[in-house]
């Protein structure tokens, strides 16, 4: 994946005629799916960057973006199980491991997100409620740090989060975790 990424224009090209083709269609059913990019050299997060996040913690917007990182390992596939700690909670924050979006061929400023646990929803949101939208957020890291093809950058969690509810809602072994992108799909993980 980080060769495809690297070779720019002309490896989306090729990308788009094998898709046109058909001739490299398989059954879902025979494959397993691996997380699109399984070995990120970063894994940057934003906090706070939904505005509806900031507003369900009583929170003003940041004035800039809040960065932190996570470890590379926090990458699993679509279907993979969430594996919970033996001995903590883990709160419902969204999405439970990265949801890759790419700016083209996308527009992803105005696209629905949701995250289901055990088919109750408990996020509903869209990324017009980023304030720091996706173009932004590049310019900003890269002022800090030299970006490369297959480096993550997450964008933050919209309201829901499990930890903010009245009572709190904590996921636990056998939840099952359903989290959906307009226009780019859907995972599904379970929780053992």
């Amino acid at each position: 994946m980080r060769a495809f990424l690297e070779s720019g224009p002309s490896g989306l090209a090729a990308a788009q005629r094998a898709l046109e083709s058909g001739r490299h269609r398989v059954p879902r059913g025979t494959v397993q799916l691996l997380a699109p990019i399984g070995d990120p050299e970063k894994v940057i997060c934003v906090g706070l960057n939904y505005r509806d996040h900031c507003l369900e913690q009583d929170l003003r917007s940041p004035q800039e973006p809040i960065i932190f990182s996570k470890f590379p390992s926090a990458i699993i596939g679509p279907f993979d199980d969430i594996i919970h700690p033996e001995e903590s909670s883990v709160s419902t924050p969204g999405p439970p491991h990265p949801t890759t979006l790419c700016p083209p061929p996308w527009h992803v400023h105005n696209l629905r997100i949701r995250c289901s646990v055990n088919g109750r929803l408990m996020q509903d949101s869209s990324t017009n409620q980023l304030i720091f939208p996706l173009p932004k957020l590049i310019a900003w890291v890269s002022r800090f740090v030299t970006l490369v093809p297959g480096d993550i950058l997450l964008t933050g969690t919209p309201a829901g989060v499990g930890l903010f509810r009245k009572p709190p809602v904590f996921l636990k072994r056998g939840d099952e975790v359903q989290c959906e992108i307009e226009e780019l799909g859907t995972i599904c993980n379970k929780v053992v």
